[in-house]
């Protein structure tokens, strides 16, 4: 007869004990998100490649961000993390990665990259973002 098995097996519930008291084993809630952005055209002003906010049950996770674009020379580059302005109005020379290993987000908390080109000349811009949420 099944109680919550089939027949046969035996059920088994792990239950952590500290200084005697019983302590619940929680599910893990971690939250893949797409983090994967490109743009492509001539605009002037900045475009969002990646725009997160942390929803209010969860907290977000960042690791690295990751640049690169078709021409260096044109794109011009903006990052906002927390709040904080990490580069805006920037031009690189060649793909670029910045990390922040395990950097924590609160709920309300936004990771934002942008990238514009001059207004004439067309670009292909990526990022990829190693970010989860958690909650």
């Amino acid at each position: 007869m099944a109680r919550g098995a089939p027949d046969g097996v035996l059920m088994i519930q792990a239950v952590v004990t500290v200084e005697n008291v019983p302590i619940a084993v929680e599910e893990a809630t971690e939250y893949v998100i797409d983090t994967y952005g490109t743009y492509s055209g001539s605009s002037d002003s900045y475009q969002d490649l990646f725009n997160r906010t942390v929803p209010a049950d969860r907290k977000g996770i960042l690791g690295t961000v990751e640049l690169s674009c078709s021409n260096y020379s044109v794109a011009t580059w903006r990052i906002v993390v927390k709040g904080v302005t990490i580069m805006e109005d920037e031009k690189l020379p060649e793909s670029f990665s910045k990390e922040w290993p395990n950097l924590q987000l609160k709920a309300g908390q936004q990771v934002l990259v942008q990238v514009k080109s001059d207004g004439a000349t067309s670009i292909n811009a990526y990022c990829d973002v190693s970010y989860k949420e958690v909650g």
